[in-house]
């Protein structure tokens, strides 16, 4: 009986703006969608130093510059600002440090930096030295696995290394200093997106420089925490007393925010596709109740009731929005999916499957659109003279 009620409702109406609308709705709810996924993704990337408002900060150079160290008395008055939350040294290997990496058949001349257990961005029970341990453990930087694999590697000839083949290396610190030798057996542990470095305990930098500093350690870079890195206050007093930043250090602040302000717009343009599309589908199905008025009325007078018609009438929307739901998951999946494989290379987690509220709100809206429906053509029906 329903699909003669159908024929007999849909019979000489025009499909074109209903599938003109479905269009709309299907580019509507992907913005939207999609928007909200990036959110997520963007949040998880940057919940590093831009989240927690680190900054690296270091005197500035110019010229032929000398020792650019902070003094007790220097470090004091910083940390007495209003800007301060809190304050720790960057401290510096004082020796020459060269790394081989047999599996890849290369070496070079490195540093290496400590800073605060607290600070570092992964889990601290990885992140710890004494002496006798098999291998120090090192904290390498995001950008310097990125900078290998498409800078360094290719113009060597070397292969790239994803993060997860990359803790899987042994390398040799060679330490000389002090006419001193010395090769430790060392090990990536983790990638940091926080600091730009190549981080180990402090205690194996605290012992390695006690051997083979050629002096004692200074501290020329400070971690600063501060409430808002963007305060003029701060770059006031940054401005008087010539320190500078680390650029890396406001760079994902600064992207965050940009990405947030596009993603803010494509979220108003997503609502405004959707909101058109759902008016114009409601417009049809109401202009599609006033056309078969007296098909309606036969109907009525034939026993059929307000609620068989207006559930009939009904069902193409429901069965077309679901045909949308599907092709919007069938893009945004593989995409998701593809977009957190192509990163997980590079040592960022941001997962390969959507965030729970990326279902939610589809689910949500979904349901929003059906109810809308439902109650405004059972209106148009009961409004049938």
């Amino acid at each position: 009986m329903k699909p003669l009620l159908q024929k007999l409702l849909w019979k000489s109406r025009s499909p074109w703006q209903v599938w003109g609308a479905a269009i709309g709705l299907f580019l509507g709810l992907f913005l939207l969608l999609f928007s909200l996924q990036i959110f997520w993704d963007v949040q998880t990337l940057a919940n590093g130093a831009s989240d927690e408002n680190l900054l690296v900060l270091q005197k500035r150079v110019e010229g032929l510059s000398g020792e650019k160290s902070f003094s007790e008395e220097e470090i004091a008055n910083i940390r007495a600002q209003g800007f301060c939350q809190d304050l720790a040294p960057v401290r510096s290997n004082r020796y020459e440090l060269m790394a081989r990496v047999p599996q890849l058949g290369f070496s070079t001349l490195l540093f290496c930096q400590s800073v605060p257990l607290d600070y570092v961005d992964i889990d601290s029970s990885d992140f710890q030295w004494s002496e006798g341990d098999p291998f120090v453990p090192v904290v390498l930087s995001n950008d310097y696995l990125s900078l290998y694999n498409y800078g360094f590697g290719p113009s060597q000839g070397l292969p790239k290394v994803s993060a997860d083949m990359l803790g899987s290396f042994f390398f040799d610190f060679d330490i000389r200093g002090k006419n001193k030798r010395k090769t430790y057996k060392a090990k990536v542990v983790g990638l940091s997106r926080k600091f730009n470095s190549i981080l180990v305990p402090a205690s194996f930098l605290e012992a390695s420089n006690q051997q083979f500093g050629y002096e004692q350690p200074k501290v020329s870079q400070l971690i600063l925490q501060t409430d808002n890195p963007f305060q003029k206050s701060l770059a006031n007093y940054l401005e008087e007393k010539s320190y500078e930043l680390s650029r890396n250090s406001l760079i994902g602040g600064e992207l965050k925010q940009g990405i947030f302000l596009l993603l803010a717009f494509l979220l108003f343009l997503a609502t405004a596709i959707i909101s058109l599309s759902v008016l114009v589908l409601l417009l049809n199905y109401r202009l599609l109740v006033s056309q078969a008025q007296s098909d309606i009325l036969l109907l009525l007078q034939l026993g059929y009731r307000q609620e068989q018609i207006a559930k009939v009438l009904g069902q193409k929307l429901n069965l077309l929005l679901v045909y949308i739901l599907l092709g919007v998951f069938a893009i945004l999946l593989p995409l998701k999916f593809g977009l957190g494989y192509l990163l997980s290379q590079e040592g960022y987690a941001i997962g390969h499957w959507p965030h729970f509220t990326v279902l939610l709100s589809a689910l949500f809206l979904a349901l929003g659109i059906l109810w809308l429906n439902r109650y405004m053509i059972r209106k148009a029906v009961q409004a049938l003279p």
